[in-house]
C-alpha cells in the first residue's frame, strides 16, 4: 500500500506518518526499488497512534504503551488526572466568558484581573 492510500484510509497525513517512521513508531517494508510499502497492519497501528495522540498522549508515551504494555494502567491513570486538571482549567474560562459576556465588556474596558 502506498503512502498515499495510508492517508486516505487513517486520516493521518503524510508528513505525520513520516516523523512516527522517523519516531520509531512504524517501520514499513521496503519494495524492491526501496519504496516503502505498507502492510494492513501498518495501517492498524497508526490508526491505534491516531486514538493515542488525540487521547494526548505523546509520542514518547505512546512509544512507552507500545514497547511496555504492562505500564498502561499507570499510564492511563496518570493521563485521566491530567485530562481531570484541564477540565477544571477549561470550566474557569467558561465562567470568565459567561462572566465578561453577561458584563458587556468591551476590549478597552476588559480587566485583566477577571481572571482570578
Amino acid at each position: 500500500m502506498t503512502i498515499k492510500e495510508v492517508e486516505a484510509l487513517t486520516g493521518i497525513t503524510k508528513a505525520n506518518i513520516r516523523f512516527y517512521e522517523k519516531e520509531g513508531l512504524l517501520a514499513p517494508g521496503r519494495s524492491s526499488n526501496n519504496y516503502r510499502e505498507y502492510s494492513q497492519a501498518d495501517v492498524e497501528h497508526l490508526r491505534k497512534i491516531r486514538i493515542f495522540r488525540i487521547m494526548g498522549f505523546s509520542v514518547a508515551q505512546i512509544r512507552e504503551l507500545a514497547d511496555h504494555p504492562q505500564r498502561a494502567a499507570v499510564l492511563m491513570e496518570e493521563r485521566a488526572g491530567q485530562i481531570q486538571k484541564e477540565v477544571k482549567e477549561l470550566e474557569r474560562v467558561r465562567c470568565v466568558c459567561l462572566e465578561v459576556r453577561d458584563s458587556g465588556w468591551k476590549f478597552d474596558t476588559l480587566a485583566p484581573g477577571c481572571w482570578k
